[in-house]
């Protein structure tokens, strides 16, 4: 059986992400590691002398490689669209950290440009890999839980590690909290809810830090998909790096499903069913451990028979939990994640006709969510955006 010739690979910055990123990807069949760039040309030769890739003098350099097939963008949000688009031009493929650019508009332009060109176009938007975000959306698209009703992801964050001169509170350099980080979740609850009308941002809200450095440390917006389903989303980038937490929460007909961590680690299912519709819910989460905590008689007093004018059939209540991975580390889940994203972007390469789960058109919908939220809570209350 013939190999498949490996892709050359070149990094457009030299941080601690692209270190991390560099050590996951030397796992992926098919792909070579050949270049490294960063406007400081003494940090992409800390990096040659760490990893091994060797460094060029330049981007332009990078770019002008012929053994560079795939860029990879892990620079500042406001880099990514003139970065990704000389990259198109110079005939690459492109790899882009999130966001893929500030604006929808911008978005828009580098996924044309691509398309133009005739190269694949990735963004990093890893939570469609991980196997628990894939198991709620087996579940969603399979309506084992009925429809979907209510979502929300709550977002703790740290900010320890986020000094008042960091780009990241800078909105020209990051976007904003909506742009430079929600466009993950934005993403993932598309792709679970898209199929029930798509993602509209009907309310959104800032809140600003008090004091000398009132930068928006707080966004808030929910979005509507279809006529029926709501979803909340809140980033609050206030907490020291040991209270750093997340949650996630998606309420069905049958019942809801929780998941913890900003990686997802493990999942928690509540929910009605017949004991097929549980052994199916069971089926979509790798390892998951199934308990019946209740059961239903038929005909009894107990056993629920109804829910939004519809009848139910059900045996019992269940709980189901799950761990990402069978419980492996969050770096070890977060590393697979990577892995399979430049594994299915690889595939497209080497196949016109393979389409990845994430594409430059995911890219443009995320930001253009982002945009709309961020808009509308300057709008509303646009003392709350500091100058």
């Amino acid at each position: 059986m013939s190999v498949a010739r490996p892709i050359g690979y070149g990094v457009v910055g030299a941080g601690a992400f692209a270190r991390f990123c560099a050590e996951q990807y030397r796992q992926v069949p098919g792909l070579r590691q050949v270049a490294v760039a960063d406007i400081d040309p003494q940090a992409a030769q800390r990096f040659a002398q760490d990893t091994g890739v060797p460094a060029e003098a330049s981007v332009d350099a990078l770019l002008a490689n012929p053994s560079v097939e795939l860029v990879h963008l892990t620079t500042p949000p406001s880099t990514h669209y003139a970065l990704a688009l000389r990259a198109i031009v110079a005939g690459k493929h492109v790899l882009c950290e999130k966001p893929l650019a500030l604006t929808e508009r911008e978005a828009q332009e580098v996924a044309h440009a691509a398309d133009q060109r005739g190269v694949r176009l990735g963004v990093n938007l890893i939570m469609r890999y991980n196997p628990l975000c894939a198991g709620v959306e087996a579940v969603l698209d399979r309506g084992l839980l009925g429809d979907p009703l209510y979502a929300s992801f709550q977002n703790l964050a740290k900010d320890e590690p986020l000094g008042p001169d960091h780009w990241f509170w800078n909105t020209d350099a990051s976007g904003g909290i909506f742009i430079e980080h929600g466009v993950h979740f934005f993403d993932v609850f598309e792709g679970w809810l898209e199929r029930f009308g798509a993602g509209r941002v009907v309310s959104a809200q800032h809140g600003v830090r008090p004091g000398a450095h009132p930068v928006v440390e707080q966004a808030r917006a929910t979005a509507r998909y279809g006529p029926s389903v709501l979803a909340d989303f809140m980033h609050s980038f206030t907490q020291a790096s040991a209270m750093d937490r997340q949650s996630w929460r998606i309420v069905c007909e049958r019942g809801d499903l929780r998941l913890d961590g900003w990686t997802p680690m493990t999942i928690e299912a509540d929910f009605l069913a017949e004991e097929s519709g549980a052994e199916a819910v069971t089926s979509c989460f790798g390892g998951a451990r199934l308990e019946r905590v209740q059961t239903f008689a038929p005909d009894s007093e107990e056993a629920p028979t109804r829910a939004r004018f519809k009848p139910l059939s059900t045996t019992g209540r269940y709980a189901l939990r799950a761990e990402a991975l069978g419980g492996q580390d969050k770096p070890a889940v977060y590393g697979h994640m990577l892995a399979e994203l430049m594994s299915d972007l690889l595939a497209g390469i080497r196949d016109p006709s393979h389409r990845p789960k994430v594409t430059g058109a995911n890219g443009v919908a995320s930001v253009a969510m982002a945009e709309a939220a961020r808009r509308l809570a300057e709008t509303i209350d646009p003392g709350q955006a500091p100058a």
